[in-house]
């Protein structure tokens, strides 16, 4: 090991506050996609028991004839 790869403690510490930062910034991007993502579930969810509503209709209008 060559003492021109060494880091000084100064450097370190640079370094280590700079993934902090970007940890929180995972941590807030990860937040909000986890709400978006549970907003999308019931959106979807909400999609899909309108469809089956609308095809049970027509399965039922089908049937009088």
């Amino acid at each position: 090991m060559d003492f021109n790869t060494i880091r000084s403690w100064y450097e370190l510490e640079e370094i280590t506050e700079q993934q902090e930062k970007m940890i929180h910034i995972y941590q807030e991007e990860i937040a909000t996609l986890e709400l978006e993502n549970k907003e999308l579930k019931e959106k979807v969810l909400l999609l899909s028991k309108k469809l089956e509503y609308y095809f049970d209709e027509d399965d039922d209008v089908g049937e009088e004839d």
